[in-house]
């Protein structure tokens, strides 16, 4: 994970960030998911407290959609100054 923060609700939220994402791509959902997994455990937390986040200058909308309804891995579009 990139980014660990708390969320207004205290809950954890997990960013994994990419510069790139791919339509036909699910690593960067299944890493996030993985680590939602892990937080859990280590920190001894229900996974209905810990959202996760894919964030990236792209985010294709099929893949993006699929992962949030089907694993509810968010996805977010960031850019960064040039």
């Amino acid at each position: 994970m990139d980014v660990v923060l708390l969320d207004r609700d205290g809950n954890v939220l997990l960013v994994e960030v990419k510069p790139e994402l791919f339509e036909d791509d699910v690593a960067p959902w299944a890493q996030a998911a993985k680590y939602r997994a892990l937080w859990s455990v280590v920190e001894d937390r229900p996974v209905r407290e810990i959202r996760c986040v894919v964030a990236a200058p792209n985010v294709p909308a099929g893949v993006s959609g699929r992962m949030l309804k089907r694993h509810n891995i968010e996805a977010v579009r960031v850019t960064s100054p040039k």
